[in-house]
């Protein structure tokens, strides 16, 4: 009974780390495709281009309502970045401590031992780039906290400035002067990013490899799992034993929706202190219905998980 606990607990934390692995995936589909509409929505000129282009709109849009559509792009992408690279750190640093408080002892059995040897040392690389990931992505987090914020004033400084009014002839005067002082927010954005991307490629490149190979020893572990079970059960039938079918589903620590609301009331607590900061309520609602999406996503393929 002592190994069958152990096969039930082994299983158990396979399948919490196939959770986890749907989790990263979907944070780092959503952190992916901010990055890149941010990339590219900044060019490849560097920083002063987009402030020029958005002094200019602000310049030769009527007052007092000047606005820059460059800059409403730029603002929400940043706080898109912003909020995806969060909620990813958040699933590295919770996943990071489930695994120190779901450390499990070595078993007796020799064969699973060799097993769980073989994915601790795959996975330990794996965990490496994974943890290297998380860290890049906090340093961008904080770098462009307050770019946004930034930005934002710097806007309205320009909007009260042509709301005074400004003769044609200092027109190109004050654009060259709002110019510069939109450069400092928007290069510590272009700076941010793509000291991120650089650390994020070097990732991507390791990542798909580590991860092929923690799959296999998964794999691997899974199939010599569900094999000493089946040993066990049918020596628990030759001795008239009870054979407990439900033992890894017991294992589970109780209900799969309690484990996905606790991660996802975390994302969405800090998703709407972000979000009412900024006032965007339909950004929120779009946002609460996608995740709640994605959760039922993670239920599915937790349950038939457990059902195999």
């Amino acid at each position: 009974e002592e190994l069958l606990e152990f096969i039930n607990k082994m299983e158990h934390e396979l399948t919490a780390r196939s959770v986890f692995d749907t989790r990263l995936s979907t944070a780092e589909e959503d952190l992916a495709a901010a990055l890149n509409d941010l990339y590219d929505h900044l060019g490849t000129e560097g920083p002063k281009p987009p402030s020029q282009k958005i002094a200019d709109e602000m310049a030769q849009s009527d007052a007092p309502d000047n606005y820059s559509d460059t800059l409403d792009i730029l603002l929400d992408l940043v706080q898109s970045t912003y909020r995806f690279s969060r909620a990813t750190v958040r699933v590295i640093d919770a996943e990071e401590q489930r695994r120190n408080q779901a450390k499990l002892r070595n078993p007796r059995d020799k064969e699973l031992l060799a097993s769980m040897n073989a994915l601790r040392s795959t996975e330990r690389n794996t965990w490496e780039s994974i943890d290297a990931l998380g860290k890049g992505l906090s340093i961008y987090a904080a770098s462009v906290a307050n770019s946004p914020d930034a930005l934002a004033n710097v806007e309205e400084d320009m909007k009260q400035e042509l709301a005074a009014g400004v003769p044609a002839s200092r027109i190109r005067e004050v654009t060259a002067l709002f110019t510069k002082k939109f450069l400092y927010p928007t290069e510590t954005v272009h700076s941010a990013i793509h000291a991120l991307l650089d650390i994020y490629s070097d990732v991507q490149a390791d990542l798909g490899e580590l991860r092929d190979a923690e799959m296999e020893r998964r794999d691997q572990l899974s199939e010599l799992l569900a094999a000493k079970r089946r040993e066990l059960e049918d020596a628990m039938k030759k001795a008239g034993k009870d054979v407990d079918k439900d033992g890894p589903k017991e294992m589970f620590d109780g209900d799969i929706d309690k484990f996905v609301e606790a991660q996802q009331a975390q994302d969405q607590d800090e998703l709407q202190q972000l979000l009412q900061l900024h006032g965007d309520r339909a950004l929120l609602e779009e946002s609460a219905r996608l995740t709640a999406a994605k959760a039922q996503l993670v239920k599915d393929a937790t349950a038939a998980a457990l059902s195999d």
